[in-house]
C-alpha cells in the first residue's frame, strides 16, 4: 500500500526508473513517466516492442525508484507485481495526459501506435527523505 508521501511523489511529474528481470536473470532498468491510478496502484506506459514489457509479460516482478525533481533527497522505492496490462486506446490516452503534466504539451506526433499501460500492485514501499540537504550543485 502506498503511503501519502510516496503517492505524492508518484502523482507528480517526477521521473521513475523501472527495473525488470531479463530472461538470464540480469536487471533491466529504464526511466519512465509514472502515475497512480484510483486504486492506489502504480501505472506507467511501455511501447509494445520494448524489452521491459517483454520481461514483464514473462516475469511480473518489478522494482521502481523515483525521486522528487524539486527535492531529489525525497524518494520512494517500490517493489511489486504487474496485475494488469491495458492496451489501446487507454494506453495512448494516459500517455497524452502524462505528456501534458510533464511537458505542458500533448505527446508529439506520431504517438506510438502500440502501447501498454502497465499497472503494478505494490508489495513493499519505502519512503526516504534526507532532511537538511538542498540540491544546489556547483556550476
Amino acid at each position: 500500500m502506498l503511503d501519502s508521501e510516496s503517492r505524492r511523489i508518484l502523482a507528480g511529474p517526477n521521473y521513475a526508473h523501472v527495473a525488470t528481470v531479463m530472461e538470464d536473470g540480469s536487471p533491466h532498468s529504464v526511466p519512465v513517466w509514472i502515475g497512480v491510478d484510483d486504486q492506489n496502484r502504480v501505472v506507467f506506459y511501455k511501447e509494445d516492442s520494448s524489452v521491459g514489457l517483454r520481461n514483464l509479460r514473462r516475469d511480473p516482478r518489478v522494482a521502481i525508484s523515483i525521486t522528487d525533481v524539486q527535492d531529489p533527497y525525497r524518494a520512494a522505492l517500490i517493489r511489486g507485481r504487474v496485475v494488469e496490462m491495458r492496451g489501446e486506446p487507454a494506453a495512448a490516452e494516459w500517455l497524452n495526459q502524462q505528456a501534458l503534466e510533464y511537458t505542458g504539451e500533448r505527446y508529439p506526433d506520431p504517438v506510438p501506435e502500440a502501447g501498454t499501460l502497465v499497472v503494478v500492485e505494490p508489495d513493499r514501499v519505502t519512503y526516504q527523505h534526507a532532511e537538511g540537504f538542498r540540491h544546489a550543485p556547483p556550476g
